[in-house]
């Protein structure tokens, strides 16, 4: 398979997408259910897992950190993680996703 054509088939999978969520944050898909969420100069791995049907994703407030290097000595509390999931899926829900924190 050609570079450009696996290239194409990343993004059709939505592999390395970056997506802004506001001016401080976004989210970039890494893997399958992967996601890096990234926060000014900081960055955490979430999983977010796609569903079929409603809901179409189920995300893991539990998989919510912690920064990665060189953050990885700040802590991430609940309160954080609450917040950060709660962003992530309040941005998916305005692209059409339905979700369900757990």
């Amino acid at each position: 398979m050609s570079q450009s054509k696996f290239w194409r088939f990343l993004v059709w999978l939505g592999v390395g997408q970056e997506t802004l969520i506001d001016d401080v944050s976004q989210l970039v898909r890494v893997g399958r259910d992967e996601y890096k969420y990234l926060e000014g100069e900081r960055s955490l791995l979430v999983q977010i897992d796609m569903l079929r049907g409603k809901p179409s994703k189920m995300l893991y407030s539990s998989t919510i950190g912690p920064w990665l290097p060189p953050h990885q000595d700040e802590p991430v509390t609940e309160a954080d993680r609450s917040r950060i999931a709660n962003k992530i899926a309040d941005f998916l829900t305005r692209h059409g996703e339905s979700v369900v924190i757990k």
